[in-house]
C-alpha cells in the first residue's frame, strides 16, 4: 500500500511539474567588454616564464607600492597582517625572520616598493631553500630623470612620533642614488 501511495504522489508530482520556456528575444543586442588595462596586470615569473596573476597556478599574494601605502604596511612585521599562512619574528635586535607555513629562515630589513608572497614547494627560481615560499622584496630604484623628496612626520597620543623620508638624486644618466 505504502508503494503504490508513493507512485501515485511520483506521478501527480511529474503530472503538474509543466516545463518552462524562456522567452523569445526579439533584438539582441552585443557589448563588448572594455578593453583591459594592462599597465595594473600583475606579472609572475615565479615559473622562469612571465604570465598573467590570474593563470599562474600556485598562490600567489602581491602588492604594488600603491597597495602597501592604501593598507599601512610600513614595514615587513605589518605583511603578516595581509599574508595567509606568514608571520614575522624579531628575535633580538640584530635578525628577523618570516616564517612561511612554519618554515622560516633569517631575512633582511629594506626599504620595499613591492612585496610579494609566493607559496610554492621547492620552487625552482628562488632555490632549494625555498620550500615553503618566498616572500620576495622589490626594493624602490632611483629615479634617473629627475630629483625627489618626500617626507612625513606624524605625531600622535602619547607623545609618539613617526617619521619617514626619501631623497633620490640622479647622477648623470646611468647612476643614481635613492635614500629612505
Amino acid at each position: 500500500m505504502r508503494a503504490v501511495a508513493t507512485l501515485l504522489a511520483g506521478a501527480c508530482a511529474a503530472a503538474i511539474a509543466v516545463p518552462l520556456h524562456a522567452q523569445d528575444t526579439t533584438a539582441t543586442t552585443t557589448t563588448t567588454a572594455p578593453d583591459r588595462d594592462d599597465s595594473t596586470t600583475i606579472v609572475v615569473t615565479a615559473q622562469r616564464r612571465a604570465e598573467s596573476l590570474q593563470a599562474v597556478p600556485i598562490a600567489v599574494s602581491a602588492f604594488d607600492s600603491e597597495a602597501l601605502e592604501k593598507q599601512q604596511i610600513d614595514n615587513a612585521s605589518d605583511l603578516q597582517l595581509t599574508l595567509p599562512n606568514v608571520s614575522f619574528t624579531k628575535s633580538n635586535f640584530t635578525s628577523s625572520s618570516f616564517t612561511i607555513r612554519g618554515i622560516g629562515d633569517l631575512c633582511v630589513g629594506t626599504s620595499c616598493d613591492s612585496a610579494t608572497a609566493i607559496h610554492v614547494n621547492g620552487s625552482p627560481l628562488f632555490g632549494r631553500n625555498a620550500t615553503s615560499g618566498v616572500v620576495n622584496i622589490v626594493t624602490a630604484k632611483p629615479n634617473l630623470s629627475d630629483f625627489g623628496a618626500a617626507a612625513e612626520f606624524e605625531y600622535g597620543n602619547y607623545d609618539s612620533i613617526k617619521a619617514k623620508g626619501m631623497i633620490n638624486i640622479p647622477i648623470g644618466d646611468t647612476l643614481g642614488v635613492r635614500v629612505a
